[in-house]
């Protein structure tokens, strides 16, 4: 249970069943989003993350639960970054990535080491991109444009 006016907005469960990662949208004089991850097996909060002035639009988790992706809507301008990738039980983010646009949906592969990428370009109506990031403590990212 998390106090203040919030609702869970997006979840994931790892295909090992052993984590789940819960993104939780909060609303009141300021906008924020705050990210639980959770080992299943003792029920403890492992990643309490909490990000400020913006919504939670996906979140995927590694099938063994250790590597966690979530894409937000921000300003792209930071200081919340739009993408960020978490390693289990870690205080910070392994990677955090403030984009041209929002996040409209992600892809983490099974094994962590990708993500794929689709995000809506602000204020551009219907253009956006696609990016494929390699998720290691250095992120190679291509870029493709679409419209």
């Amino acid at each position: 249970t998390l106090a203040g006016v919030n609702y869970c907005d997006r979840l994931d469960v790892s295909d090992d069943g052993s984590t789940l990662v819960a993104a939780f949208n909060f609303f009141g004089s300021t906008y924020s989003v705050t990210l639980n991850v959770v080992d299943l097996a003792t029920h403890a909060v492992t990643n309490h993350v909490e990000l400020g002035a913006t919504f939670t639009h996906r979140v995927s988790i590694s099938a063994d639960g250790q590597i966690v992706a979530l894409g937000v809507a921000a300003d792209g301008l930071g200081p919340v970054p739009e993408l960020s990738f978490y390693r289990r039980g870690a205080v910070s983010a392994l990677a955090a990535y403030s984009l041209d646009g929002l996040v409209t949906d992600l892809d983490l592969a099974a094994d962590g080491a990708t993500c794929a990428v689709g995000s809506q370009i602000y204020g551009q109506g219907n253009a956006g991109f696609v990016s494929l990031y390699r998720v290691t403590a250095r992120l190679a990212r291509q870029r493709s444009y679409t419209r």
